[in-house]
């Protein structure tokens, strides 16, 4: 007979197993499907390229792989030491300039050339 406190036990092994597949398993980054980030970045002149162009809470990504270029809100203050900040190293900088270091990582082989850490590819 099945007790009820190894039914919980179960479901707690259970939660714990979904819980670290979420964390560890799922792209957690967001394409770039709304229309205002297309506008942009069809203006910067990208035109493919945005299929393979995503961002998580705090970087861009390309074809998977971290392009060292930080996102977040415009003009924000960025930690230089963990990706390259479009506003002059100290800030995300405006949307424009993040798209534009994007593009300067994506012809680098997808990782920004002065990117502070060292990612998988870069230099």
């Amino acid at each position: 007979m099945v007790t009820q406190q190894f039914c919980l036990w179960l479901a707690a092994i259970i939660f714990i197993i979904l819980f670290i597949g979420y964390v560890f398993w799922y792209d957690h980054k967001e394409y770039i499907d709304e229309s205002h980030w297309r506008i942009l970045f069809e203006k910067a002149g990208l035109g493919k390229e945005i299929y393979n162009i995503k961002h998580d809470n705090d970087s861009w990504h390309f074809k998977g792989k971290n392009t060292c270029v930080g996102f977040s809100d415009q003009n924000v203050d960025c930690p230089y030491y963990e990706n390259y900040c479009a506003g002059n190293n100290e800030t995300y900088g405006s949307y424009e300039q993040q798209i534009a270091e994007i593009k300067v990582a994506i012809k680098n082989k997808g990782i920004h050339p002065d990117c502070p850490l060292i990612y998988e590819g870069g230099s």
